[in-house]
């Protein structure tokens, strides 16, 4: 996967007074393979929402290709599927930022997400039992923990007993878990296969994951292109 800065922009908001905002967009590219479930993040805000058909909106996407989203603890009811020459259908799911989501390609293919780059500071909330996550910004390091520093790891608000479970797109058919790391108060992450690195794993560019978190808490990033 790899992310780029397409424009750094800057455009008039108040004219009169001469206030200005500064937006930087950029891409992702997330390769899924085929027939295998990949676990996707959204990470750029799409315009001029974050609905399906705009943060997905390649007209290229592999008929049949079907999306599910993970909320509140279970998969939801909706499943959306792309037809094609039509897009989307229902259309309906809101990807923000964070939002993890699954996803099936009935042929190789790249998505690109084209957006907006999340900046200043930025939150998502990661509710307690199992959720779908991705860092808000498009950055691929450790997760790290609220006392780690934000410029060598993703400062996850981890807690004892927060378990990650990592998803590999090459095990089995479809797709199945690898092995879990687990946090632990007092140490940091802990990986049977690298016990030595506490700091946690590093989830790619645009991917997901799931997480069992003990209480809820806010995944807060203070993030800055320029």
């Amino acid at each position: 996967m790899c992310a780029a800065l397409l424009a750094a922009c800057a455009i008039p908001a108040m004219a009169q007074n001469n206030v200005y905002s500064l937006n930087v967009v950029g891409y992702i590219n997330a390769p899924v393979t085929q027939n295998r479930f990949a676990m996707l993040a959204n990470q750029l805000n799409a315009s001029p929402n974050n609905n399906i058909s705009n943060v997905l909106s390649q007209t290229t996407i592999p008929d049949g290709t079907s999306l599910y989203v993970f909320t509140s603890g279970s998969w939801a009811s909706t499943v959306e599927q792309y037809i094609g020459g039509f897009g989307w259908f229902p259309g309906t799911t809101t990807l923000n930022p964070g939002q993890g989501f699954a996803i099936q390609a009935p042929q190789n293919f790249t998505f690109t997400f084209v957006g907006e780059v999340p900046q200043g500071t930025v939150s998502v909330s990661v509710p307690s039992g199992y959720s779908l996550i991705g860092s808000i910004v498009p950055q691929a390091m450790p997760l790290g923990d609220a006392t780690t520093p934000t410029n060598t790891t993703l400062s996850f608000p981890a807690a004892d007993g927060d378990t990650y479970y990592p998803w590999d797109p090459t095990l089995g058919t479809v797709g199945s878990f690898g092995a879990s790391i687990q946090y632990i108060g007092g140490f940091g992450w802990y990986d049977a296969a690298n016990p030595t690195v506490t700091t946690g794993p590093s989830p790619a560019l645009a991917s997901s994951f799931f997480m069992l978190k003990s209480a809820q808490a806010n995944w807060v990033r203070t993030f800055n292109v320029q």
